[in-house]
């Protein structure tokens, strides 16, 4: 089950390719009951609950010099043409200042329901992600933790 989550986080963020660019930057605290996974290429950061709740970051180029409204419109549209289910779209603010936008779906799989959140943040000239996903099951019962967690990021 962690690797079809994961496989999932994986599959939204292939479909965000409108975002390309450097290597990621993008730091979180890892959360109580979560493990950190070895980042690549695509991810600075990963971790993963035992059951399944995956947290990963990256950060993209802003070489259209988007603003966080524009990143945001660009990702729903993205998703919600990919079956995924706006549930809610909130500002949020960091531990250390950032503002940025978060977005939460939901999308079936398997017959099963999964929740993916995604928060855009700016930070000088990149587009910075936060990614969430999981089982709806899980990932409810990991919601505050998630959250505590996003406020964490750090951008180096």
């Amino acid at each position: 089950m962690k690797n079809s989550l994961f496989a999932l986080a994986v599959t939204v963020t292939a479909a965000l390719s409108a975002l390309q660019g450097c290597a990621s930057v993008a730091k979180l605290d890892t959360p109580s009951g979560f493990a950190t996974v070895p980042h690549d290429d695509t991810f600075a950061y990963r971790s993963l609950s035992a059951k399944g709740v995956v947290l990963a970051t990256r950060t993209e180029k802003n070489d259209l010099r988007g603003n966080t409204d524009f990143w945001s419109e660009s990702i729903d549209l993205k998703l919600t043409r990919a079956g995924y289910t706006k549930q809610a779209d909130k500002e949020v603010t960091t531990a250390r200042g950032l503002k940025g936008r978060q977005l939460r779906y939901a999308v079936e799989r398997r017959g099963r329901e999964h929740r993916y959140w995604v928060t855009v943040f700016l930070k000088d000239d990149r587009v910075v992600l936060v990614e969430a996903a999981g089982d709806s099951e899980h990932f409810g019962a990991a919601e505050a933790t998630v959250e505590r967690s996003i406020a964490t990021l750090r951008v180096d």
